[in-house]
C-alpha cells in the first residue's frame, strides 16, 4: 500500500467521523506523501490548513492512520505538497430556501444593497485566502447549516467584503431573505428610530431575515447601547436557525471595548481570516483582472507591478487601472518601464525603497531566531549568524521586492557576490532542509499576519 493509497483509506473513514463541510474545507485538499521510518507525511496546499489540522484533528488523523496500517506512527504535515492550486470555482448554487417558494425575480434582479461585481466567480482564490473562500462558499451553499455565525477578519481591502456579499448575491438567488448592512449603517438607523418612535420596526428589520451579512463589526466597539441591540438580535436570528456572516478588520477577542457575551457569541460557529497576498498571490491576482481589459498586458509587467509594495488587493487593482489608463492615453504598450513608473509617481520614496517593509522582515526574523535586528544589520550590539543573515536576505527578496543590491546595502553586505550567494543557498536548501522551510514559511505566514502586524490608533 502506498502512502496515497493508505490515505486514501483513511479519508475513507475520516470522511465518516466530520461532517461534510469540515472535510471539504480542511481534508479534501490533501494526500499522502510518504510513510518511512513511522512517520506519515501529509501534503497540504497552505501552512493554514496545517495548523487547523495540527491543532484540531491530530489525534484523530494519527488514530484513524494507525488503524489503516496497523501499527503506531507519528504525523507531520507539509506544506505545498498537494499538487496544483485550488482551481477557480464556479459560481455556486444556494439550496432553496425550504420554506418558501422560490421568488422568480430573485434569480434576475440583484439585491439593491449588493454590488453586482461581488460574487465568487470573480473572486481570486489564493493560499492568503482559500479557507475565508471555502467556509463563505459552504455557508453561500448551506445557509445555518454547519458555520453559523462565520467571523471573516481581515484588513482594509483584502477581500473580505467581497466574501461577504458574494454570500448574499448566492442566497438571494435561492430565494431567502437578505440583509445586508455595517455597523455604521445599524447604529444610524437605532438613532434615526429613536427620533422616530419607530424603534420596533428597526428591531424587526434586523430580528428577521434569513440570512444577516453584517460589516465592520468594530464599529460597535466602545458603544454599549449598540452592543446591547445587537446582542439581542444576534440571538433571535441564532435561536431561529437563520445564517448570520459577521466582518471585521480584526478577531473577536481582539476588538477593544466589545462585551464578552458578545465575543463568546461571535466565535460559536467558525473565524477564518484573510492574510495580506504573497507575490504569487499579487500576480494571480493581477492576471485574472487583466484578462478583463481589452489592452494585453506581458507577464513581466504583471510580475513587476505584484514586486511593488502594495498593502493590499485594492491599491493592487488602482496599479493595474492605472498602469492601464496610462498606456492608452500615451499610446504605448504597458511595459515594465512603465510599471516602474506609474510606481515612482503612486508611492513616496519611502514606500519605493521598501524601507519600512525591510525593516519589519528584519525585525521577524531577528524575533523568530531570538536575536537582535542590530544583530542581523551588522551594526552594534554583535553579529548575527551566516545561516540567519542569509534569512533575512532571502525573505527581503521575496517579501519586499527589493533588488539584491538594494538588500545588500541595506544587510551591510560590501559585495553583491555574497547577496547572490545567500539567497541561493536558502533556495536550494529549502526542499532539502525541513526546518529550515518551516522556519521561512512560519516567518512569512506572521509578516502578512494582519493582527500581527495591526498599527495602533
Amino acid at each position: 500500500m502506498t502512502a496515497q493509497e493508505a490515505w486514501e483509506a483513511a479519508l475513507g473513514e475520516l470522511q465518516l467521523q466530520v461532517n461534510k463541510a469540515n472535510f471539504n474545507s480542511w481534508l479534501k485538499p490533501t494526500r499522502g506523501l510518504s510513510y518511512t521510518d513511522n512517520t506519515f507525511l501529509i501534503g497540504v496546499p497552505n501552512p493554514f490548513i496545517a495548523e487547523w489540522l495540527e491543532k484540531r484533528w491530530h489525534s484523530l488523523i494519527k488514530k484513524t492512520l494507525i488503524s489503516v496500517l496497523g501499527s503506531d506512527l507519528e504525523i507531520k504535515f507539509q506544506v505545498g505538497a498537494t499538487g496544483p492550486q485550488l482551481p477557480q470555482p464556479p459560481a455556486p448554487a444556494a439550496a432553496p430556501r425550504p420554506d418558501a417558494a422560490r421568488p422568480a425575480s430573485n434569480a434576475a434582479n440583484v439585491h439593491p444593497s449588493l454590488i453586482p461585481k461581488y460574487t465568487f466567480s470573480n473572486f481570486v482564490v489564493s493560499s492568503s485566502n482559500c479557507l475565508a473562500h471555502a467556509a463563505a462558499l459552504d455557508v453561500a451553499q448551506n445557509p445555518a447549516r454547519n458555520y453559523n455565525p462565520l467571523f471573516i477578519y481581515a484588513g482594509s481591502g483584502l477581500g473580505k467584503t467581497h466574501l461577504l456579499q458574494a454570500i448574499g448575491h448566492t442566497v438571494w438567488a435561492a430565494g431567502y431573505k437578505v440583509l445586508c448592512s455595517n455597523g455604521e449603517q445599524f447604529t444610524n438607523e437605532f438613532v434615526n428610530s429613536l427620533r422616530s418612535h419607530t424603534l420596533e420596526d428597526f428591531r424587526m428589520k434586523y430580528r428577521t431575515p434569513d440570512v444577516l451579512l453584517m460589516d465592520d463589526i468594530q464599529f460597535f466597539c466602545g458603544k454599549e447601547q449598540m452592543q446591547e441591540n445587537f446582542f439581542y438580535a444576534f440571538n433571535d436570528l441564532y435561536n431561529a436557525s437563520r445564517q448570520i456572516v459577521l466582518c471585521s478588520d480584526r478577531p473577536p477577542k481582539s476588538l477593544p471595548f466589545l462585551e464578552d457575551r458578545l465575543i463568546s457569541r461571535f466565535e460559536w460557529g467558525i473565524m477564518v481570516g484573510i492574510l495580506p497576498p504573497d507575490q504569487k498571490g499579487r500576480f494571480s491576482i493581477l492576471k485574472s483582472k487583466a484578462a478583463n481589459l481589452s489592452l494585453p498586458f506581458p507577464d513581466d509587467a504583471l510580475l513587476a507591478l505584484a514586486r511593488a509594495p502594495f498593502h493590499n488587493i485594492r491599491e493592487l487593482e488602482g496599479s493595474l487601472n492605472k498602469v492601464s489608463a496610462v498606456a492608452r492615453l500615451s499610446n504605448q504598450p504597458p511595459t515594465t518601464e512603465l510599471v516602474d513608473s506609474v510606481i515612482r509617481e503612486m508611492f513616496p520614496p519611502e514606500r519605493q525603497t521598501g524601507t519600512p517593509a525591510a525593516e519589519k522582515v528584519v525585525d521577524h526574523v531577528a524575533r523568530h531566531y531570538n536575536v537582535t535586528a542590530q544583530s542581523i544589520l551588522n551594526k552594534k550590539g554583535g553579529r548575527a549568524s551566516s545561516l540567519i543573515r542569509y534569512v533575512a536576505l532571502y525573505l527581503l527578496r521575496e517579501q519586499s521586492g527589493l533588488s539584491l543590491s538594494a538588500i545588500g546595502a541595506f544587510l551591510g553586505y560590501k559585495d553583491h557576490t555574497s547577496v547572490a550567494y545567500g539567497y541561493k543557498k536558502i533556495a536550494s536548501s529549502l526542499d532539502k532542509d525541513k526546518d529550515l522551510k518551516d522556519a521561512i514559511e512560519k516567518i512569512s505566514r506572521d509578516l502578512r499576519d494582519p493582527v500581527l502586524n495591526q498599527q495602533p490608533e
